[in-house]
């Protein structure tokens, strides 16, 4: 009876040992310049048998590489965007998370202003807007996004990138704040430049955020600065040679969740 009654008691300290524990999320954002060619595709090859190793994978300007990350991807959902408005192209949004994840909500949203069609970044050629999955990870709910603005630096694209970052952040506060977040995309907003405008956004939401410090830091991956999350500390110099398979560079991060 004492043995059955000290065993007992050494399993419920085991679950609750573990079952408090943080839980490690390995979250890679990246714009893989996703165009149809012989040598981009060689290059997405290349990208999506390295993004299989993250938890949440995050991608923008996935054109047209719907069927290959079908094909060389099996231990990840996918969702991609594929609602178009009145365009060549969709959003080429992507994201992919694994098998631990039960997703909850799907919801693809586009953005109504765009600016350029052959010149000044082209952008009105593709669905340029966001998608919002909310995920059940070990019973906590986690809103995570992924995004694409206007490109282009001439005022109309800036008066457009502004209006869609408001749409963006409109309808994360009305939907998302009570959630934990994870917000990732090609924002095309140079911290250098604009670093204001990245700050306001983050504050405004209560999020912390991080971004690959190159001369081309307009990717951003944001996260709820609240007791759920915290910043890991894990290396990602394995995946230094995902910078040259683009024209952008990869952002990851190690988020602890409690």
């Amino acid at each position: 009876m004492k043995q059955t009654k000290s065993i007992l008691i050494f399993l419920l300290l085991f679950n609750f040992m573990f079952s408090n524990e943080n839980k490690e999320l390995n979250i890679l954002s990246f714009n893989i310049h996703g165009f149809k060619n012989n040598k981009i595709s060689s290059k997405v090859n290349k990208i999506i048998d390295k993004i299989q190793d993250f938890d949440l994978f995050f991608i923008q300007e996935n054109w047209v590489y719907d069927n290959l990350f079908l094909k060389k991807i099996f231990n990840h959902n996918l969702i991609f965007g594929n609602k178009k408005n009145k365009t060549i192209y969709d959003s080429g949004l992507t994201i992919g998370y694994t098998k631990a994840f039960k997703l909850i909500k799907q919801e693809e949203i586009l953005f109504d202003q765009c600016n350029g069609i052959i010149f000044q970044g082209a952008d009105c050629l593709a669905s340029k807007g966001f998608i919002l999955l909310r995920l059940d990870y070990n019973s906590q709910i986690i809103d995570v996004y992924n995004t694409h603005l206007d490109s282009g630096n001439s005022l109309k694209d800036k008066e457009t990138r502004k209006y869609q970052l408001e749409v963006l952040e409109n309808y994360i506060y009305n939907n998302s704040l009570n959630h934990s977040m994870i917000i990732s995309g090609d924002f095309n907003i140079n911290y250098v430049d604009e670093y204001q405008v990245i700050d306001n956004f983050a504050k405004n939401l209560l999020l912390e955020f991080e971004f690959n410090k190159s001369n081309h830091a307009v990717d951003y991956i944001f996260y709820s600065s609240n007791n759920n999350f915290s910043l890991g500390e894990n290396s990602f110099s394995n995946y230094d040679t995902l910078k040259y398979l683009s024209d952008h560079a990869p952002v990851f991060i190690n988020l602890d969740i409690k």
